[in-house]
């Protein structure tokens, strides 16, 4: 899994370390020992880091003028996402409960009724906070000045996947399509053709937006004052994870294994099943009977990109189902 910040870059690696580079004037490129061994996500924020452990808790380091880098009691277990903001950190746990910390300048951290229940994802832009509803719609709060946080009609059902940038959000939909609101002076929340179908995953920079395509091609848009939207030649083709910071893009390339690892935990009355990120292109598919013959069924709801992990959220029944991942 890669992240990236405002200054610098970070990295997860197979075997569950974090490596990070480039700014570190507030100690972010210090890695701690809890964070180079059994990480299974990240996120950055602009001058903080955050790692979740295969344990579910949550390491945090940096800067930590507002109390974003000291976990709170109730974020030290049980937790299954986590994100950052500039002063604020935001984590998921396994009750789909959301509980924010650091800054509150501008309520980011004040997590509304709608947000404490029934959340699949989240994300965090600089002052503001987004949450994805297992019902496909989006709660968002904190900083509103240019309408980040006002979810449009086009965002408030079948979205799959969010991420949220300095003053803009952004939003993947059931049918691959992007919708992005809030501040577009650089035309970061004008979604060209290329990104309104087949998309499977997106970033939020600063003040530019990526999408990654089921093909593996990247399209960007937005500021372009570093470069961050010229996509280079080596990240043209077999991209399997994209990230974005203030001034600059990260992709991950890589092969998909030939056994991704397909995960299943119940929760409440849902069955939340995951495997990896650089396992794209494989599709879920389930049946009630392994008696043959055999009738697989694909997955009616596509993928959201939860960390590290491909989660799909499917309700549970009172028969049986067996599941498996496939590529065409």
């Amino acid at each position: 899994a890669i992240a990236a910040a405002n200054a610098y870059t970070l990295a997860l690696k197979s075997d569950g370390a974090v490596i990070v580079w480039g700014a570190g004037g507030d100690g972010q490129t210090n890695v701690p020992l809890a964070a180079q061994s059994s990480v299974r996500a990240i996120a950055a924020g602009d001058f903080h880091i955050v790692a979740l452990k295969n344990d579910g808790s949550v390491v945090a380091w940096g800067w930590n003028g507002s109390g974003q880098a000291v976990v709170p009691v109730a974020a030290q277990n049980e937790v299954k996402a986590i994100a950052a903001g500039y002063e604020h950190t935001v984590v998921l746990k396994n009750d789909n409960s959301v509980i924010a910390w650091g800054g509150n300048g501008n309520g980011q951290t004040n997590v509304p009724i709608a947000a404490l229940s029934g959340v699949t994802a989240i994300a965090a832009g600089d002052f503001h906070t987004i949450a994805l509803k297992n019902d496909g719609s989006i709660v968002a709060w904190g900083w509103n000045s240019a309408g980040q946080t006002t979810v449009p009609v086009a965002a408030q059902s079948g979205v799959v996947a969010i991420a949220a940038g300095y003053e803009h959000t952004v939003a993947l939909k059931t049918n691959g399509s992007v919708v992005a609101w809030g501040n577009n002076q650089l035309g970061q929340t004008t979604v060209p053709l290329a990104a309104q179908s087949g998309v499977m995953a997106i970033a939020a920079g600063g003040w530019h937006t990526v999408a990654l395509k089921t093909n593996g091609l990247i399209v960007a848009w937005g500021d372009n004052s570093s470069g961050q939207i010229i996509v280079p030649v080596a990240a043209q083709s077999g991209v399997t994870a994209i990230a974005a910071g203030g001034g600059h893009t990260v992709a991950l390339l890589g092969f998909v294994p030939l056994l991704p690892s397909l995960k299943a935990q119940p929760s409440g009355n849902q069955l939340i099943l995951t495997w990896p990120t650089n396992a794209a292109g494989f599709t879920l598919q389930s049946t009630l009977s392994l008696t043959p013959p055999t009738t697989w069924t694909d997955a009616t709801n596509p993928p959201a990109v939860v960390g590290a992990q491909f989660t799909v959220t499917n309700s549970l029944s009172g028969s049986g189902q067996f599941y498996r991942l496939i590529k065409p």
